[in-house]
């Protein structure tokens, strides 16, 4: 528990710290608009105001809910909430200081509901497990519908085959026998694998007849033109943010922390590999956005470029974890002119980005709504169905107030806390 206080602790603090001196922000949202502050076109008031609008709904309906399920603290719980702590702070000390203390609480918070609720008269601890089961299965769909939405329903037919192929040939063949050991390689990571070989296979392919047939439009050179002095700015702070990509991959390797719920299930089933898979292909879906979000402003991500620096975390022990991520956020510092050029050759793989994001939205909101079902039936049988249901229909009704996503563990978590209000005062359900 020392551990974990003190590694979110420090990843809170350094997060903070950066917020506050304009280095980095982890919320895309805020990224562009920290720009219209440090050009002075925005009053921090403003800025403040717009940076908590933003993070708290993420951080009680989206990260804690997460958190509490898997028992591995989602980064948007950390993240978002420095964000919000080291805009708001008049300087960086005070800004670590808030910052480390609402990471040390976190951490202790979550800790504390989590053996709350397994003290309670009903365990609904190994009933939240649940809510991630159909995000194991469902995710390897995801080039797919990438592809669908891309280019057309044929072609994403066609990758969902051929991704289905793949994996019934990998459940054929394995185990593998590999020096005389027996491996077996999944076959959802192999489907998810196959599948995102053709989303960029279409990319480049669509790229190169539009340049050939003179129907693309010439793209400016993003690292030569309007976006130089940004990515001198970000270069500069090579150290800070190497320092930061440090902290990020230390806690990803003890596993204290994940980059989206599709990481934290897989570390919460001790499934390692599929959370590295996931985590470096999610890069290919957040690439065009934090590029171009960075480039914009001057202003990097403090989580980096989505989740790899997390997967290079996971690929390596805690001794080594600090160094690879120190490593892989000063590549991305300075690789961003060339990622910038690399998405100006191929603009729909830039395009891509936006159907990843999309597809992996639309996945998630799908599983973790039947998860979620599935976590409270299994706590209180039919009753859970019956609130879970009526939750999801009730908040597209009133406008989408939570975040689709969250509805499905926010529900469980409801009937859970339900179901021992009422076994404790002799009601059935």
């Amino acid at each position: 528990m020392y551990t974990k206080m003190v590694v979110i602790g420090l990843i809170s603090m350094w997060a903070a710290v950066l917020a506050n001196r304009n280095i980095a922000v982890y919320h895309d949202g805020i990224r562009p608009i920290m720009g219209e502050y440090t050009s002075g076109r925005m009053s921090k008031a403003e800025l403040i105001g717009i940076s908590f609008a933003m993070s708290f709904g993420l951080i009680i309906g989206f990260g804690i809910p997460f958190s509490l399920a898997s028992q591995v603290i989602l980064i948007h719980t950390i993240l978002l909430g420095t964000d919000v702590i080291g805009i708001s702070s008049p300087n960086k000390i005070i800004a670590g200081a808030l910052g480390a203390a609402y990471g040390i609480g976190i951490t202790i918070g979550l800790g504390s509901v989590v053996e709350l609720f397994k003290a309670m008269p009903v365990n609904i601890m190994d009933s939240l497990s649940m809510i991630g089961d159909p995000i194991v299965i469902s995710f390897s769909v995801l080039p797919a519908l990438a592809v669908a939405y891309q280019f057309g329903s044929k072609k994403g037919l066609f990758t969902l085959c051929l991704s289905l192929l793949a994996r019934v040939g990998m459940v054929r063949i394995n185990p593998i026998i590999i020096g005389g050991s027996k491996v077996n390689i999944s076959p959802d990571g192999i489907a998810l694998a196959v599948g995102m070989v053709a989303l960029i296979a279409f990319g480049i392919s669509k790229s190169n007849k539009d340049r050939k047939a003179n129907t693309e439009i010439a793209a400016d050179d993003m690292s030569a033109t309007l976006f130089t002095d940004n990515a001198k700015k970000i270069r500069k702070n090579l150290l800070p943010l190497a320092i930061m990509g440090a902290l990020i991959s230390l806690g990803a390797s003890l596993h204290l922390i994940g980059g989206s719920p599709m990481d934290v299930t897989f570390l919460a089933k001790g499934q390692i590999t599929e959370a590295i898979m996931i985590a470096f292909i999610k890069v290919i879906g957040y690439i065009p956005l934090v590029v171009t979000t960075g480039l914009v402003s001057g202003v990097w991500a403090s989580g980096g470029i989505c989740d790899w620096l997390f997967a290079l975390g996971y690929l390596v022990n805690p001794i080594a974890a600090p160094f690879v991520g120190a490593a892989g956020m000063s590549a991305e510092v300075y690789g961003v002119k060339y990622l910038a050029k690399f998405l100006d050759k191929y603009p729909e793989i830039r395009s891509s980005g936006d159907h990843i994001r999309t597809a992996m939205t639309q996945i998630l909101e799908v599983a973790l709504l039947v998860g979620g079902m599935m976590a409270a039936n299994n706590i209180a049988p039919t009753f859970g169905f019956f609130i879970v249901a009526g939750l999801y229909v009730l908040n597209i009704i009133a406008g989408t107030k939570i975040v689709k996503m969250a509805v499905g563990p926010l529900g469980a978590i409801l009937v859970g806390i339900l179901a021992n209000i009422f076994k404790i005062i002799g009601l059935m359900l």
